[in-house]
Parts: structure tokens; C-alpha cells; sequence
């Protein structure tokens, strides 16, 4: 089933929330679309102007359109009621902007449907107060248009002209001049009548009601197949844009013109290329406006969205496992075994809810041009698969992350990656671009969704960016090296790779990583400042580490000569805790093969596996020992190893 199909049973499944006017962006009915409105006026039944207030900028309103309206750019088609005052305003070349033949458009427009049998007194009582032709003027004597000294519509504000006009915070700009554009602005319409409640219009569900039934009824009788519902019904001629935000410009849908440029030499007319009822292609794309803004998740230009065709939650395979798990209270530390049984108990939910066989869509859009929407990702599972993908890349790529001051077990979430792998330098650490964030989305949904292999350039870049830790902050550093570990593991998941230490595996380059995080470890706890609570500089270990994974063997050669004078320091004072990291060291030493040691092969991503393993070993080691083989205290020697091997 193609995901039109799926947009549109999901629309029908849903209808009881088309007029659900409580959701940010609702469910929109049949010939309505979502605009912003800026000032609403309200007048009395007889067309007269009452007052007029400015909108919150947040509110979106449910406006009618018509077929050739929802998808105009910049050809004369208004909005059947409410619109700019490009079209409303019969007043407006008194004001310096020309709109003539907007404005007649707009009256013949409503002045039909005012003439039809689904008209109503609050649409006559609008139609006679645009015949008057006063709306620029009621409203510049209320103050709220902003008009200079010979009355036209300022165009343009500077400091020395006072204190900027209020209606300037939602005037719309000229992308080229930067110019405010008043005329731009959009008028709703609120009638009061004493004894009916519901006075603001874009609100009245018997408004929305009769339009519904004029479009329907002005319909042409000629008819086509539906490639979609398979039925015999009117056809679209233009298909809705809006979809992904306002001001959306990109359409999944368009025939342009019968201009030939489009499909000249292949069919006579847009209709044999492809045909869509009018009435499925809003549905289809209310429903996936409806989709996006309720559960999408943006990258720029790209959008990702999941849904079940039910209409429940389901979820969001590029949320990290906190967001996943619904973890609310956020501390800054989370075991395995916590995000686990949260992870799991969230998946049984989903289930619950869900079930077993429903229909679940993963979809992702894109823009490559401005006025252009591709489906560039689209899968459809059922409930039990997409939650059993989720489930299984959060625990097969699975690894300690530290994200801020938070430390959680789970997988990173995609934009995380591509912070890592691409970002650029900065003083909070790295951060891509939205182009490189949504590429990045876009390589990893597969395997997200399908389980497909992770691009291998991609973990390479992580790897490569957690062995470059100069003049980073320790807890960005933190970041790449969790993100990098947790894609290697995924990458490599044949080899069976464990979060915790793996003192039984005897791989080079586990191992070497091993030796570095124990090496890093005894220098660490030389340097360790009581005073400050942290290490006085930074080893040998983190200075050489993007140089030891290039050479190994002669670079561990220099660790070690570099690290006598702090076995000497240590010695004197701190022999317990020298004894068990020599401990570790000879250990470690002794599983290396000696062709494997001495060869200055570059490391692969694995090394970066055992440094921070054995690396958080040592840290959950000093929480119940407390070696007393020296001259200081157990709680010092605590307090030294589980402080002093952190930043």
C-alpha cells in the first residue's frame, strides 16, 4: 500500500478529530487549510465596524479555501473569506498599494457563495462591510496600521522615528528590502449578534459546514479514477502546499501548467500522468500536515515522521533512549539496568496500545528546491515490527553516554551523530549544520528502521573525532567517545562486543586501549589536587591519544618512560593504589602477543571500546575499594580514585 494510501486511510480513521480546535494544528476538514491570522475585526450584523485587536502570534486558525487558493504563489486566486488585505481592503490604493483586481476577485468570489443556498448571515454581514471599502482606514484610526505624514502605509522604521508601532512585530518583510509589508497582513472576521456565542467566524463549525456543501455542490460533473481510492470521483487539478510549516512553499504534488513543461510528449493533459480526487488529496496531505505537526521531527529541510494509521502514538526512531524511555526527571546518572526497564516498560506500552498488526508508516521529506517536496525514506511496518526495530538498535547500539552533565546507557540519537562525526569547533563543543544533520538522519533511518549496516564512513569519522581531544571541554570529549563507541559496537555486533569490561578478550587493539586508560589512571591519581578536586593538567595519555592510535607501540613507549616519576610520587604515598594499577598493567601486558605489542600498526575503533571500559572499571572499582597499602587513609584513597580518574 503506497503511504498516499496510508495518509489517506489515516485521515478517515481520525475524522473524529477534524474539528479537535483544542491541538496547536488541528485535523483541518475538506476545503479548509491553517493560516496565520494578524488582526481580527469585528463588526455588528449590519456590516458596521465595532473594533479590531491584534492576534497572538501563536494562534492558528482553520480558514476556508478553495482548490486554486490553497496552492497559489503569486497568481490572483483569494481565500473565499478570510485573507490579506491585498484582498480584502477596497480601500486599500488610497493607502499607496494597488489591489484592484485582488479586491474585485475577492467580491465576485463572495458574492457568490453569499448568493448560494449555503450561505449565512454572518458571511452577508462580511460581505457588506468589504463593500464599503473602509477597512484600512477603521483600522488606521484605531492605531493599529502604522501610516506616515501623507497617509500612505509606512513601509520602513528607524530609532529616530519613536517607539515602534506594535502591528510591526507580525508584518511580514519583503525578503529583498527587508521592507515591512502591511498590506500583507491577514484579517479575520468576528460578527456579533446578540445571542449567539460563537461571534469569531475561522471558529464556527456551521460556517465550515456550508462551505463544505458549496464546494461540494460547485463541483464539475466530469469525473476520473482515483489512482488512490480506486474510485470514480472529480479529480484535482492543483494539489495543497503548507505541508511541513507556514509558509512552505514545496509541494509533493504539482502538474504545473498545460505549458509542456511537465509532461509534453508523453500525455495530453496532468490527469494521464497521474489522477487524485480532490477530495483525497486533502485528505492526504491535511492528514500528513496534521502528522508532521503533531509527532515530525525537522532537520532543516528534511522531516522525519511516524505514524499508525489508527492514529496512536507511536515511537520516534531518532529520539535518544531518554526521550524514548520517558524519562522525566533528569539526573545525571542513569545505569544500564534503569534505561532498560524503563525502555522496556515503554515498549509494552506501546503495544499495549498499538497492537500487533497494525499498520505503522516511517516517512522522511525533503526540499531540494524551494517550491519541490520528495518522499526521500518510506517504510511501512507493522506495530510489532517498528517496535521491535527501536527496541533492538537502542540495545545493539547501546553504550555509556554522557550528554551535558547527564550519563545515560542507550544509543545516540542522530542528531548527536552528526554533531560528532561533522560538527564544527565551538565554545559548547561541536554542532552541524541542518544540511549535514539531516544527511546524516537520512543514512541512519535505515538502520534504524530496517537494520541495515551502519555507513562505514560515518563510524570512521566519529572514531577518528574521539581520538582528537585538544582543546575541547572533558565533556564534549565525553560525547564522542560514547557516540564512538556505541556505533563501532553496533558496526561490528558479530564480534559480540559488552559494555562492561571483557578482561577475556585478547584482541590488540582491546587490549592496547586497556593499557592506556590504566596508564591515564596512575598518572591521574599523581596529579589529582585535593584543593581544586580535579586533576592538576592532563596526562600523557590524553595529550598523545590521537598520536598513540596512529602508533601504538612507539607511543606507548614514551607513556611508559613519562610515567616513572609519578610511580615514584605514588610510592611514597599512595602505594595502594599504585599496587593495583600496576596490577592491571601487568595483567594486560601479559595477554598481548609480542609481534602484536611491538607492531606499529594504526588502532582500530576497538581500542577506543577497551580504554572506556576499563576506563569506567576503575571508576566503579574505587566505589567499594578502598586499598590501604600506603601511607593514607581509605576514605583519601576513595575519595583520590573516584574523583581523581574523572575530569
Amino acid at each position: 500500500m503506497s503511504w498516499m494510501q496510508k495518509l489517506w486511510q489515516t485521515y478517515d480513521n481520525n475524522v473524529d478529530s477534524v474539528r479537535n480546535d483544542n491541538e496547536n494544528i488541528p485535523l483541518t476538514p475538506l476545503y479548509h487549510s491553517i493560516r496565520d491570522m494578524q488582526l481580527n475585526i469585528l463588526i455588528d450584523m449590519n456590516g458596521h465596524f465595532i473594533r479590531a485587536h491584534l492576534f497572538n502570534p501563536k494562534i492558528k486558525a482553520v480558514i476556508p479555501v478553495t482548490e486554486d487558493s490553497d496552492s497559489r504563489s503569486s497568481n490572483c486566486c483569494p481565500h473565499p473569506l478570510f485573507d490579506s488585505f491585498q484582498y480584502v481592503a477596497g480601500d486599500l490604493s488610497n493607502f499607496g498599494v494597488n489591489n484592484d483586481n485582488d479586491y474585485s476577485a475577492y467580491c465576485k468570489q463572495l458574492e457568490k457563495w453569499c448568493a448560494s443556498n449555503y450561505s449565512d448571515s454572518k458571511i452577508e454581514a462580511v460581505y457588506k462591510y468589504i463593500l464599503s471599502k473602509s477597512i484600512i482606514a477603521d483600522l488606521r484610526d484605531t492605531g493599529l496600521l502604522a501610516v506616515d505624514s501623507n497617509g500612505k502605509l509606512i513601509t520602513n522604521w528607524n530609532n529616530t522615528m519613536g517607539e515602534k508601532p506594535e502591528i510591526f512585530k507580525l508584518t511580514p518583510k519583503d525578503p529583498t528590502t527587508k521592507n515591512y509589508l502591511q498590506h500583507k497582513l491577514t484579517a479575520g472576521f468576528s460578527v456579533e449578534i446578540l445571542g449567539d456565542p460563537q461571534s469569531k467566524l475561522w471558529e464556527d463549525k456551521s460556517i465550515r459546514n456550508k462551505w463544505i456543501k458549496y464546494c461540494i455542490n460547485m463541483q464539475s460533473m466530469e469525473k476520473g479514477t482515483c489512482y488512490v481510492s480506486g474510485e470514480k470521483t472529480i479529480l484535482a487539478d492543483k494539489h495543497p502546499k503548507y505541508i511541513r510549516r507556514a509558509g512552505d512553499n514545496a509541494k509533493l504534488i504539482s502538474s504545473l501548467d498545460s505549458g509542456g513543461t511537465c509532461y509534453h510528449g508523453r500525455f495530453t493533459n496532468a490527469n494521464e500522468a497521474t489522477g487524485i480526487g480532490i477530495e483525497t488529496t486533502q485528505k492526504v496531505h491535511n492528514a500528513l500536515k496534521w502528522l508532521i505537526a503533531r509527532q515530525g521531527r525537522s532537520y532543516g529541510d528534511f522531516t522525519v515522521v511516524s505514524w499508525a494509521v489508527t492514529g496512536e502514538d507511536v515511537p520516534d526512531p531518532c529520539a535518544d533512549v531518554l526521550d524514548l524511555a520517558g524519562v522525566k526527571n533528569v539526573k545525571e546518572t542513569y545505569t544500564a539496568q534503569e534505561i532498560g526497564i524503563q525502555l522496556s516498560e515503554k515498549i509494552a506500552g506501546y503495544k499495549h496500545i498499538i497492537g500487533d498488526t497494525t499498520d505503522v508508516v516511517v516517512m522522511g521529506l525533503e526540499s531540494i528546491t524551494s517550491g519541490r517536496l520528495s518522499v526521500v525514506f518510506y517504510d511501512g511496518l507493522t506495530g510489532s515490527e517498528l517496535l521491535q526495530k527501536v527496541e533492538d538498535w537502542h540495545t545493539k547500539c547501546g553504550w555509556m553516554q554522557r550528554i551535558g552533565k547527564v550519563e545515560f546507557v542507550g544509543a545516540p540519537s542522530p542528531s548527536i551523530v552528526a554533531n560528532m562525526a561533522y560538527g564544527k569547533d565551538g565554545k559548547e563543543g561541536f554542532k552541524a549544520d541542518n544540511k549535514i544533520r539531516a544527511m546524516v538522519v537520512k543514512r541512519l533511518l535505515p538502520c534504524i528502521v530496517d537494520g541495515a549496516p551502519i555507513p562505514n564512513d560515518l563510524v570512521k569519522a566519529c572514531v577518528e573525532r574521539a581520538t582528537r581531544n585538544k582543546g575541547i571541554p572533558d565533556y564534549v570529549w565525553e560525547t564522542s567517545l560514547g557516540v564512538a563507541c556505541a556505533l563501532y559496537k553496533y558496526q561490528n555486533m558479530d564480534r559480540g562486543y559488552q559494555m562492561g569490561l571483557e578482561k577475556d578478550r585478547m584482541t590488540r587493539d582491546y587490549l592496547y586501549g586497556r593499557l592506556l586508560a590504566l596508564a591515564d589512571d596512575l598518572e591521574g591519581a599523581a596529579i589529582y589536587s585535593k584543593e581544586k578536586k580535579k586533576r592538576e593538567r592532563d596526562t600523557t595519555a590524553e595529550r598523545l591519544l590521537q598520536r598513540f592510535s596512529q602508533k601504538p607501540y612507539s607511543t606507548w613507549l614514551i607513556i611508559a618512560v613519562s610515567l616513572s616519576p609519578y610511580k615514584t610520587k605514588l610510592r611514597s604515598d599512595k602505594g595502594g593504589v599504585l599496587n593495583n594499577i600496576e596490577s592491571g598493567m601487568d595483567e594486560v601486558m601479559s595477554m598481548f602477543n609480542s609481534e602484536d605489542f611491538i607492531s606499529d600498526k594504526p588502532l582500530s575503533g576497538e581500542f577506543l571500546l577497551g580504554f572506556h571500559c576499563q576506563r569506567n572499571n576503575l571508576r566503579n572499582r574505587w566505589k567499594t575499594q578502598s586499598p590501604n597499602n600506603g601511607n593514607e587513609s581509605d576514605s583519601d584513597t576513595e575519595k583520590i580514585n573516584k574523583e581523581g580518574e574523572t575530569e
